[in-house]
């Protein structure tokens, strides 16, 4: 009986040992090759750890329910809401109505609503909300309808009417409250739970109730079912029909945070990772994140899953087929730095890090062995020969995993056909013997020269160069030797001939690995002159960034049957066969940020050693191409939003357009290509974190912007935007129609007023000529000439014969003068004078011998010939003086002539008699009705005309010469404008 018992019980503990380590297993396989997850933290400007949801709205835009509110990501830049009255920040649950608009909850059960980038609160649901006291459970948007469930009511919020309530708890029932609500839209039902009950709700308000399992719960829909979850450590989780789900593979300590479902997988959120689960079996399945608080997962348009948690931030899945090894080390809890990476023919991994481990893992992924070198230093490359595994830190055996060398490797090795490793070090370039013993085997084409100890171990080693060495390679084929030097690739050719291979430009190459093609060619990748196909010892081809490679630093390089891969510092690039341009094939892995150190080709897959763990995935994915989705904002002008773009004003020329893009497979690895069609035919470009283009002081006229967005060999399509800037007013047809008219309107008058003003001057020239003509007769005076000869008849009678021939030959002499002025316009200043005195002493002869007397007084040092005045326009004023004023005088009469210059301008006349005086002289004159002499009736008139036509004109004084109230004469004072000949 004790023998069956102690079988029974062996069976038993084996049993359960059994099924221990199966699940352990299963446990360790399932998190063995996680997909690639990659944490969004501070550095990328993420402004808080602590996320409660995650949604993904129409547009594609992220975003994130936080302690500090509500904060969007583009992939590039994170964005924060404020609200727009001071309220808790903390918002918890996030939503979208058919609008596009978003809809957000806090910890306060307030609803806001987002509105020009703030958040508004919802009036209506706070005030029904604040009058009940009642706690918001939860909320749904559906058919632009906002339902509200309480701790106590469900009801439909509608504006201007009472809210429409479907169902109610007494608040006496302290036991029965709501938990959960959700909506779904393949059954057309709100699902509603409380401690006890399912409540199934149509649009119409039919109700189907049943009971389920007792807790504070959750509901979720996934592919048109209903699930629920019970929160908390009392896990579990059922569909509507109450089958539960085998949840075996939870840590019993797991807390239940959220279910979440994606386009094609259902999660289960806890506080211990993230899990798939599977609605066919209704279990739980291998899961992610271990020891993370997952609080939410969300699937954005590009396929990639967004994890937000707890306390550490937003984790980003690019791909769930692009996976990491899990890597455990006892002496380490952050993951190692990854710098080496080979696979060997039965599809074990091994991995170096930067502190001197190989890590092993099986043919299913899972970490079977560390190698520790105890040497803290990059494991700079990792080469599988038969059971060894050679590295920079030593030799180690697979099969007892010991290390067998214990000295340092250099930074690459290959093989010749001769038993020999070439081996590049730090200091030298050279070969030993594979067996890393025994006497060197030297090819029959090196120098038998040079042969060193190699190490601690004392290996034998031909020496190519002492000089430091980056890469080596032994190609069978034309039996050459490569070996990159850190100055150059040298050729050690079987003819015993050195030759160092250049580029078509004579540049040295920096090879940092050396590998050959199935069809014999030589493929570099240097450090400096980017990716380059030789043939022996000449370049066939070489590729950079002028023809595609992302950078001209290439680091590795792997070669399939489609192809060449080459590692830059940029991330991946593949150059198809027979293609001549090679694109960047990881942009949209989500990788950015991320040191690739090492990669490795096999059939189907890549596989990549970073500081970031082993990524690998198939080759495949590596063809997948992510169309960046972008827009255009609205486009202003001067800093204002410009509503219609075809009437933008000619002062607001300066134009900012902005970018939108979401793009999170690149995570901003791509750049912004832009132009403006009318001034640009190339396209400008700039980085994915400068969103704006400004154009400043725009002239007026029609405009295209065009703007696209490249990430890699991918185009967005292309974007534009139409703008009109406004001609100013004076530059518009209307205007300048206008101004036209008004041009040949003014030419018009200015014309005729040209017209009318030369023939106002033709008519004042006729006038002054006809006034001239007048001062002639005046000389000719028939009074005047008649007065002459009776003079010159008396002295004839009186028998005074010469001075009758003196007076007629005076009078001749005058009239000679006055006819040769007489067609002149001006005259000088002494031919006025002579005339006047040739007139005044014919005036003298009719008086008394002693009873007139004349004087002209004038400048003795200036000659007067050279100054022009308008002609006999000073004799009128002497003639008025002789018969106006002296004439009727009594005894002597005096007239008194002076001249002056008065200033450059001007000059000064005066006549000045001892007269009567005016006032008598005209009393005088109306008593015998005397005609008015010419002084007084045209010489004003010619005057006046004279001065018409000229800028200076003439003035005129005339004025009584008084003492002590009595006239004793006048005096003329003429101020008269004169030309210099």
């Amino acid at each position: 009986m004790k023998s069956v018992i102690s079988i029974k019980s062996c069976f038993f503990q084996y049993f359960y040992q059994t099924i221990f380590w199966f699940c352990f297993l299963f446990t360790a396989f399932t998190f063995a090759q996680e997909p690639f997850v990659r944490k969004i933290s501070f550095l990328e400007g993420l402004p808080t750890q602590v996320i409660y949801d995650c949604y993904v709205a129409q547009n594609g835009l992220l975003y994130l329910g936080t302690d500090k509110g509500l904060i969007t990501y583009d992939g590039v830049r994170f964005k924060e809401y404020p609200f727009n009255e001071n309220l808790g920040l903390a918002v918890n649950s996030i939503q979208e109505d058919s609008n596009g608009t978003i809809w957000c909850k806090n910890f306060a059960n307030q609803l806001f609503y987002l509105e020009n980038s703030t958040l508004v609160l919802e009036p209506i649901s706070h005030k029904i909300l604040q009058g009940e006291a009642n706690n918001l459970v939860d909320y749904k948007i559906v058919d632009n309808q906002l339902w509200l469930l309480t701790e106590k009511k469900f009801f439909l919020l509608r504006k201007d009417k009472s809210p429409k309530i479907l169902l109610q708890f007494k608040f006496n029932e302290a036991n029965q409250v709501f938990s959960a609500l959700n909506y779904n839209s393949t059954l057309e039902k709100f699902f509603v739970a409380s401690l006890t009950e399912m409540f199934e709700i149509n649009k119409a308000g039919r109700i189907n109730s049943y009971s389920i399992e007792e807790g504070q719960k959750e509901i979720e829909v996934f592919q048109g079912k209903s699930y629920y979850n019970i929160k908390g450590n009392k896990n579990g989780i059922w569909n509507v029909a109450n089958q539960k789900f085998n949840t075996n593979i939870l840590a019993k300590n797991a807390y239940f945070i959220k279910m979440s479902a994606t386009a094609d997988d259902f999660w289960l959120c806890t506080s211990d990772g993230f899990y798939v689960l599977n609605t066919h079996t209704n279990s739980v399945e291998y899961g992610f994140l271990k020891g993370k608080r997952i609080t939410d997962v969300v699937q954005d348009k590009e396929g990639s899953l967004w994890v937000s948690t707890l306390d550490e931030g937003l984790y980003f899945v690019p791909y769930k087929n692009l996976k990491k090894l899990t890597v455990n080390l006892d002496s380490q809890n952050r993951e190692p730095n990854f710098s080496s990476i080979v696979r060997s023919k039965n599809n074990r991994t091994f991995a170096g890090t930067s502190n001197g481990k190989i890590i092993e893992f099986d043919e299913n992924n899972q970490q079977v062995f560390v190698y520790d070198s105890k040497k803290d230093r990059e494991v700079e490359y990792l080469y599988l020969n038969e059971e060894k595994i050679i590295s920079s830190v030593g030799v180690f055996d697979k099969t007892s995993k010991a290390m067998i060398l214990d000295d340092y490797f250099g930074k690459y090795i290959a093989e010749d056909d001769s038993g020999n490793f070439m081996i590049a070090t730090y200091n030298s370039a050279g070969l030993f013997p594979k067996e890393f013993k025994g006497n060197l085997t030297i090819p029959n084409q090196l120098t038998p020269k040079g042969i060193i100890k190699f190490g601690g171990s004392n290996i034998e080693m031909y020496l190519f160069r002492n000089k430091r060495s980056r890469s080596v390679y032994y190609c069978k084929q034309s039996k050459i030797y490569y070996v990159g030097f850190s100055d150059g690739l040298y050729a050690y050719e079987p003819n015993k001939k050195i030759t160092e291979i250049k580029t078509h430009k004579n540049k040295p190459i920096i090879a940092s690995r050396i590998m050959p093609d199935a069809k014999g060619s030589i493929w570099i990748a240097s450090s400096q002159q980017g990716l380059l196909k030789i043939s022996k010892t000449r370049v066939e081809n070489q590729f950079s960034i002028q023809n595609g490679l992302s950078s001209n630093h290439c680091k590795r390089i792997g070669i399939d049957s489609n192809g060449i891969w080459v590692l830059t510092d940029n991330g991946i690039d593949f150059l198809a066969t027979n293609s001549d341009k090679p694109k960047n094939v990881s942009l949209n892995l989500g990788l950015k940020g991320i040191s690739i150190n090492d990669m490795f080709l096999d059939e189907n897959s890549l596989w990549l050693a970073t500081n970031e763990g082993v990524i690998f995935t198939d080759k495949s994915l590596f063809q997948t191409k992510i169309i960046p989705s972008f827009r255009l904002l609205p486009l202003k002008a001067n800093q204002e939003w410009v509503l219609d773009t075809h009437l933008i004003p000619y002062h607001q020329n300066n134009i900012e357009l902005e970018f939108e893009t979401i793009h999170y497979k690149s995570l901003g690895n791509y750049t912004y290509e832009f132009r403006l069609k009318e001034i640009d035919t190339a396209w400008s470009s700039q980085m994915a974190t400068h969103t704006k283009v400004n154009f400043l002081a725009l002239q007026p006229g029609h405009y295209t912007f065009e703007a696209r967005v490249k990430s890699g060999d991918v185009y967005s399509p292309i974007q534009s935007i139409n703008f009109t800037i406004l001609k100013p007013f004076w530059q518009s047809a209307w205007f300048l129609t206008v101004c036209v008219v008004g041009l040949f309107l003014v030419i018009y008058f200015v014309f005729q007023f040209a017209v009318a003003r030369v023939r106002k001057k033709q008519e004042i020239r006729e006038k002054l000529a006809l006034s001239q003509l007048t001062a002639l007769r005046s000389q000719m005076n028939p009074h005047f000439m008649y007065n002459v000869l009776n003079a010159v008849q008396g002295l004839i009678y009186s028998n005074q014969k010469t001075k009758a021939s003196d007076y007629l030959g005076t009078f001749s002499d005058l009239m000679r003068k006055t006819l040769d002025i007489s067609d002149k316009k001006e005259i000088s200043i002494q031919d006025e004078l002579e005339a006047i005195e040739l007139y005044v002493s014919l005036e003298k002869a009719r008086f008394e011998p002693h009873e007139f007397e004349y004087s002209i007084q004038k400048p003795e040092k200036t000659d007067l010939t050279q100054f022009l005045i308008p002609s006999l326009i000073v004799q009128p004023f002497v003639e008025n003086a002789i018969k106006h004023g002296l004439l009727h005088k009594k005894g002597l009469k005096k007239l008194e002539i002076s001249i002056e210059n008065e200033n450059e301008d001007y000059w000064l006349f005066q006549i000045r008699d001892n007269g009567i005086g005016r006032k008598k002289s005209e009393q005088i004159n109306q008593k015998i009705r005397k005609h008015n002499s010419f002084a007084t009736q045209a010489i004003s008139n010619r005057i006046e005309l004279i001065n018409k036509m000229s800028s200076l004109p003439i003035t005129i004084e005339i004025k009584d010469v008084e003492k002590n109230n009595e006239v004793l004469g006048t005096q003329v004072i003429l101020h008269i404008p004169v030309l210099k000949m």
